[in-house]
């Protein structure tokens, strides 16, 4: 329940390691509407996640800074932090560099020897094995594709809401994982 947070707090911490710069603290709640069925996930609506953020970025320059970059480790907040970065170029004229979690782990894709991911899988698991491994059970990591496996490639991409229910097409996802966490 803290992958994002943690993968957020260890790349900032790796930055600020290697150059002279403020970290801000992570924004810990976000738009994570695909995990609502599973207990304990919470989630802020896409317009509240984009106010939190607007009026953190606006802070910042009302305070004096002048230099922000965004690391967004989650997936379904891309759309919001993408439309913040934006509205700050509308309104105020600055150009906010982005980076998305995908964008950032896409080099080390064709080192995972799952068949597909994209949540609490392979890359995830090792990630925090590496971070914070006694945030890690991995006697408890399941293999779980849910029905992934047999959907037909596709170029779209397609909101996601998982689902326990093996009869709800490529929602389903009896764990809220996509892939393979066994092979960390």
């Amino acid at each position: 329940m803290q992958t994002d947070y943690l993968l957020a707090r260890g790349l900032a911490d790796g930055v600020a390691a290697s150059i002279p710069v403020l970290i801000a603290p992570v924004v810990d709640f976000g738009y994570y509407p695909a995990f609502i069925r599973y207990p304990g996930s919470q989630h802020l609506s896409a317009a509240t996640f984009i106010a939190v953020l607007r009026d953190i970025i606006d802070r910042f320059l009302e305070q004096g800074v002048r230099r922000i970059a965004i690391v967004n480790t989650g997936v379904s907040t891309e759309g919001p932090v993408d439309i913040a970065a934006r509205d700050t170029l509308l309104n105020r004229g600055l150009q906010l560099p982005v980076a998305h979690i995908r964008d950032l782990g896409r080099r080390t894709r064709a080192t995972m020897a799952q068949k597909l991911g994209g949540h609490g899988d392979e890359a995830e698991t090792s990630i925090i094995l590496a971070l914070a491994p006694e945030q890690v059970d991995m006697a408890k990591a399941r293999i779980d594709y849910g029905n992934m496996l047999a959907e037909p490639a596709t170029v779209f991409t397609m909101p996601a809401q998982f689902r326990d229910d093996p009869a709800s097409g490529i929602q389903h996802s009896e764990t809220g994982v996509r892939g393979d966490p066994t092979l960390a």
